[in-house]
């Protein structure tokens, strides 16, 4: 299971938006809704049993702006059987 944190970074103080993508090869696995600067943070979960690799991408949020510096917070790999709720 890949597990990680996904926000805007505080230090651009609510600006920008961006979109989060994990891939495997060819595949992709995962895609956000846009997220901006002042949306709270949103936890994922992705399956990951079986894959040899991971690609994380950010893409623009449409705004046009150079300001949103986004967070792959906390991202890490947990073992088979875990509910990903390893933050509480």
């Amino acid at each position: 299971l890949f597990s990680t944190l996904l926000g805007i970074d505080d230090s651009a103080k609510g600006a920008g938006s961006v979109v989060y993508e994990v891939w495997t090869g060819a595949t992709r696995l995962y895609r956000s809704a846009t997220i901006h600067g002042a949306d709270a943070i949103k936890h994922i979960n992705i399956p990951v049993t079986g894959l040899d690799s991971l690609t994380l991408k950010v893409l623009d949020g449409g705004d046009g702006g150079t300001a949103a510096l986004a967070d792959w917070a906390d991202a890490m790999f947990l073992p088979i059987g875990s509910d990903g709720n390893h933050r509480d």
